[in-house]
């Protein structure tokens, strides 16, 4: 398996939908998997790949300068504070 990452907007679109939806106990609200789907793909993005299906793929949103969201889409959500970095 590899995580390379994705920068073509409609290939985000098409991994982020694939798995999405095989996860309808999760994301089965479609509205909300859209929104999932759009958001993601306008953010820096990575997936896992294996034997070259993607399997998975995480997105990262900053909130603010010492804040990150990474958006696992896949089951659950990471809020991470990084301190220090206001310096950077």
């Amino acid at each position: 398996m590899i995580i390379k990452e994705i920068c073509d907007i409609q290939e985000k679109k098409e991994i982020s939908t694939s798995i999405l939806e095989s996860l309808p106990n999760w994301f089965g609200i479609q509205e909300s998997r859209q929104e999932y789907i759009s958001e993601s793909s306008n953010l820096p993005f990575f997936a896992a790949i294996d034997e070259s299906n993607p399997v998975g793929f995480i997105s990262v949103k900053e909130i603010i300068d010492i804040l990150l969201r990474f958006m696992l889409w896949g089951g659950f959500s990471l809020i991470l504070t990084i301190k220090g970095l206001e310096n950077l």
